[in-house]
């Protein structure tokens, strides 16, 4: 079974904020939320060596995925107006396995596609015992800091903004708002 390095919350947290200074600095000033879909098609390649396409070839229920060479997201979801904040999130979290995974999958993968893949070994990664040794678990907290970086969110919270009015702001849903909020210790 593939291992994959462990991360606290910080530390991913910390990786999302270099991606954030390095390419959208203004995400950071909190004057913007981060167009997620624009920057995987610009600067996904340069930063990771990972292609980005939105593919109608996953399989049934899958709405993202990440391997050695391409960051993938279901064509449908992309299309699927009313799940847009669904697709922001799915976006971010499938940039959390490129920017926290893509050695070791380029590694495992050996040329390989995920559609080559067993779906065994897929569960697989989902399965591993410690947290934060779990890239789902570490996708899920770099997507979060990636869309709501700690500082401009939590200054939104103070200043009394709503929770679905900040999910606005972001694109995302009000429970991913929540989860980011319970993550940073903030409720």
């Amino acid at each position: 079974m593939m291992r994959f390095r462990g991360y606290s919350g910080i530390q991913v947290d910390q990786v999302a904020y270099r991606v954030l200074e390095k390419f959208h600095p203004e995400v950071l000033d909190g004057d913007a939320g981060l167009n997620v879909e624009k920057f995987l098609d610009e600067s996904l390649e340069d930063a990771c060596g990972l292609t980005f396409n939105v593919t109608e070839s996953l399989p049934p229920g899958v709405l993202g995925c990440t391997d050695g060479k391409c960051l993938r997201v279901s064509a449908s979801l992309a299309e699927a107006k009313e799940k847009h904040d669904l697709y922001v999130s799915t976006l971010a979290h499938e940039a959390g396995h490129a920017f926290l995974h893509s050695k070791i999958l380029k590694d495992a993968a050996h040329g390989q596609r995920f559609e080559e893949q067993e779906h065994q070994s897929i569960r697989l990664y989902r399965e591993q015992g410690r947290l934060w040794e779990n890239p789902e678990w570490q996708a899920w907290r770099f997507a979060g800091a990636l869309l709501m970086p700690a500082e401009p969110l939590l200054k939104r919270i103070r200043a009394g903004q709503t929770v679905g009015r900040v999910a606005s702001f972001y694109g995302v849903s009000q429970s991913f708002v929540m989860a980011r909020l319970r993550a940073l210790k903030a409720i």
